[in-house]
């Protein structure tokens, strides 16, 4: 008798926890709803899976979306190596019919940029890419490089 007892006890609960978590899927969809109808809104859908291969083991930190390029961002261990370069770090990628293709470092070839970058790795030993900071970064770099841009067409008159 009490096994029959604990199973409807068991049923019980269970039938309480679906109505709960059923009433909690249709006041999440009503939120977002409300969420998507003031602020907008876009679905997301994976439309690819797609690997980055880099020339070295490293460990993924960031990685950047500038148009139809992307800005991947990594730390790797270079052991005995005594200067790091830019292609050590980052790696850039056009994206073709859902599909990564390695492009070259046009991008990010910015004289500035890249003596900032190997004095930074040359005198401080422990350097390494953060996660979050690299789309700033990455932001600020490129902002202030389209308004020297824009100064240097407007001082030449185009």
């Amino acid at each position: 008798m009490s096994e029959q007892l604990n199973s409807g006890t068991y049923e019980i609960i269970q039938n309480r926890l679906n109505e709960q978590k059923n009433d909690l899927i249709q006041r999440l969809q009503k939120l977002n709803e409300s969420r998507k109808n003031i602020f907008g809104g876009v679905d997301f859908s994976l439309i690819a899976n797609e690997r980055i291969s880099t020339e070295h083991s490293c460990i993924a930190k960031d990685i950047y979306s500038l148009g139809d390029h992307l800005v991947f961002g990594s730390n790797a261990h270079l052991g005995l190596q005594t200067e790091i370069n830019i292609s050590d770090v980052f790696s850039i990628y056009k994206i073709n019919q859902n599909r990564f293709e390695p492009q070259d470092y046009t991008l990010i070839n910015d004289e500035v940029f890249i003596d900032e970058f190997k004095n930074l790795y040359k005198y401080y030993r422990n350097t390494f890419l953060p996660g979050l900071p690299l789309r700033k970064t990455i932001f600020i770099w490129f902002s202030s490089f389209l308004k020297v841009q824009q100064t240097s067409r407007l001082s030449n008159g185009l």
